[in-house]
């Protein structure tokens, strides 16, 4: 792909030669103007090829108020940015998926926090896409409305991407294939993690939130938009888990309310943090990613034999198995025929790369 500078040469010897023709022309009387044109762009060709690039990171947020990034975030920003290197592609979005501010989320918009541990921490020029986020328990242990106005007043580098406690957007590839996320607040549904169970076999815990008032409206509108969705990917994604193999668990609220609007819908899978590990299921024809090393790595996996996960992950990344990795991130690429997800360590190398995940049916919607 052609850099500013070398399109700009490109445009200038482009003219140049126009004008060589144009002489030519003159002087030869010269009627065969197809032989005048000059050819096709590569920069235009290159583009369209170009599959469309996002990553995927949950838990990311600092450490705290005192130690505001990790060195896991900050190597974690820096593998994204060695992705994008490698794939010659610039990533069209991040999504931030939760636990953006350790311990207790931000108090006001004024807080210094969104420069420390967000501008500052991902300043690599790749990075200077949206970042659509979502809040995690840890945000709602603070000012979750705090970080609506940080995107409303498009504070700092206008980045920051998030309207509403739940939301969905589109974006399309190269290719022509639609991706639309749809973002749901966990918390809203679940309620906050407290005290577990027994591990492996009962699923964490969830004390009731304020905020849980709001669920049958949000459970009616994620309905509502998977129903009308006409895109080729159709991704949900909240900060807690579906399923999980590591400290937190499966979620029992997400098994019984969510999954099967994703099943009824035909959705591509759910994205998801809050377990700081990673790891890969597939159940139904469906993806369900779990990408929670953004601050560091790893939980150990206390729910692998979880009997409420669909059997063992088909990746996974934790205590026990963590591959010299400090973080990890997991990577979108969507290109003409299917979209390819990989999951990364912190400095970019790829751990594993899942089954291509194909477009929807024609008759998208029906259930899988």
């Amino acid at each position: 792909m052609l850099t500013d500078i070398s399109l700009l040469r490109h445009e200038r010897r482009g003219a140049a030669a126009a004008l060589s023709a144009l002489s030519l022309l003159l002087a030869t009387g010269c009627v065969l103007l197809l032989l005048c044109r000059p050819p096709p762009s590569v920069h235009n060709r290159a583009k369209k090829d170009s599959p469309l690039l996002f990553f995927a990171m949950g838990d990311w947020g600092g450490g705290s108020r005192s130690m505001p990034t990790t060195r896991s975030q900050l190597a974690n920003g820096d593998g994204m940015a060695t992705v994008a290197s490698w794939m010659g592609v610039t990533p069209a979005f991040v999504m931030a998926v939760g636990d953006n501010f350790y311990e207790c989320g931000v108090t006001d918009v004024e807080s210094r926090r969104f420069a420390s541990t967000f501008e500052a921490a991902f300043s690599q020029p790749a990075l200077q896409v949206p970042w659509y986020a979502i809040a995690g328990n840890h945000d709602h242990c603070g000012n979750v409305s705090a970080q609506l106005a940080y995107a409303a007043q498009r504070r700092g580098t206008a980045r920051w991407r998030y309207p509403h406690l739940w939301y969905t957007f589109t974006e399309r590839a190269p290719s022509g294939a639609t991706v639309q996320i749809v973002y749901i607040d966990t918390v809203v549904l679940a309620g906050m993690p407290q005290e577990e169970g027994e591990p492996g076999v009962v699923a964490e815990q969830y004390a009731p939130h304020p905020a849980q008032r709001l669920g049958p409206d949000q459970l009616a509108w994620l309905d509502a938009t998977l129903a009308s969705s006409t895109a080729d990917y159709l991704w949900v994604s909240g900060h807690y888990p579906v399923f999980s193999p590591c400290q937190h668990g499966p979620t029992p609220a997400l098994l019984r309310d969510v999954l099967p609007l994703l099943r009824r819908h035909g959705a591509a899978g759910f994205i998801a943090g809050h377990d700081h590990c990673s790891a890969h299921y597939e159940q139904h024809g469906m993806a369900f990613v779990l990408s929670g090393a953004g601050r560091e790595c790893c939980y150990h996996p206390r729910h692998l034999a979880s009997p409420l996960n669909p059997g063992p992950p088909h990746f996974r990344m934790d205590r026990e198995r963590h591959y010299g990795a400090i973080g990890g991130f997991a990577s979108f690429s969507v290109g003409a025929g299917a979209t390819t997800l990989r999951y990364h360590s912190d400095n970019g190398t790829v751990l594993y790369t899942a089954e291509p995940i194909l477009p929807r049916r024609p008759e998208a919607g029906t259930e899988r």
